[in-house]
């Protein structure tokens, strides 16, 4: 290999010149161990810039995670809106105070439906439950 002491020639004289500098650079940065030291200033800089993309980073990543959502959340909502009426465009919030109604709704609903019969007193002096829609009773 060339170096210093073993010149490349070659025809044009400038080529010889450049060549020599760049075999003497090379042989100096291999030598040199400029991010060692701790007193350097640009190993100094060079960790203050890794520690702060490092986090940046983790926070890009935590950011990321928080908005990608749960996606068993997520199967949830959608199992509600397909469930409540009108359901479809709500928010999440929007939804969870809907459903809550119309549990609320529905309850009140059923009681009423099996609260719906009424004791009618017959003509032969004996009660008959009847149901108010209409099914009969016993």
């Amino acid at each position: 290999m060339a170096s210093a002491y073993n010149p490349i020639y070659t025809d044009v004289p400038e080529k010889d010149v450049f060549a020599l500098h760049f075999l003497q650079t090379l042989s100096n940065l291999r030598t040199q161990n400029s991010f060692s030291s701790p007193d350097n200033k640009t190993s100094d800089r060079v960790k203050k810039i890794k520690k702060a993309a490092r986090k940046r980073r983790v926070t890009w990543l935590m950011r990321r995670r928080s908005n990608r959502g749960d996606p068993i959340e997520d199967v949830a909502a959608e199992r509600l809106r397909n469930l409540v009426p009108g359901g479809g465009g709500m928010e999440t919030s929007k939804l969870m105070e809907e459903t809550a109604h119309y549990i609320k709704c529905l309850s009140m609903h059923h009681q009423t439906d099996s609260n719906s019969d009424f004791v009618i007193k017959s003509e032969t002096e004996s009660y008959t439950r009847v149901r108010l829609d209409g099914d009969g009773g016993s």
